[in-house]
């Protein structure tokens, strides 16, 4: 028996389009933080639970995003899941090495923040160019 947890193919709209305010209110919170100063913008600090909840709204809109199942899935698709995965992982972690070499103390916390989320956008993002060079192929072939 072949276990398959993806969430069902739907999820990846509703993921794209709820994701999008929550990545605007996202980087909102860090410009303001890194920018403006405490003063400006002072209703997002008064309210921490809006920044718990975009992170955790981020992160499964992301996720639904993600590990959505395609319409064409097959194991070709698995395969590039995987090794999708892989890069982004790496390219994650070299970018966490390099902030950790480059920054100190509190500009490091808030790149770590910031970073919170690069791992599944660089697995999107690289996913999505994978298929669409294969489908593109596929497509030149007929």
């Amino acid at each position: 028996m072949k276990n398959n947890y993806l969430f069902p193919t739907w999820c990846k709209t509703v993921g794209i389009v709820c994701s999008i305010p929550f990545l605007l209110l996202g980087i909102l919170f860090i410009i303001d933080s890194a920018a403006m100063g405490i003063d400006d913008l002072k209703f997002l600090y008064d309210c921490e639970f809006l920044a718990t909840l975009d992170i955790i709204a981020l992160s499964v809109t992301l996720m639904m995003v993600a590990f959505a199942r395609e319409k064409d899935e097959d194991e070709l698709t698995t395969s590039v899941r995987a090794s999708s995965l892989v890069i982004a992982v790496e390219i994650s972690y070299v970018i966490i090495f390099i902030a950790a070499l480059c920054l100190y103390e509190f500009a490091f916390l808030s790149f770590l923040c910031a970073n919170l989320f690069s791992m599944l956008i660089l697995y999107i993002i690289i996913f999505n160019c994978r298929m669409n060079r294969i489908r593109k192929e596929a497509r030149n072939e007929k």
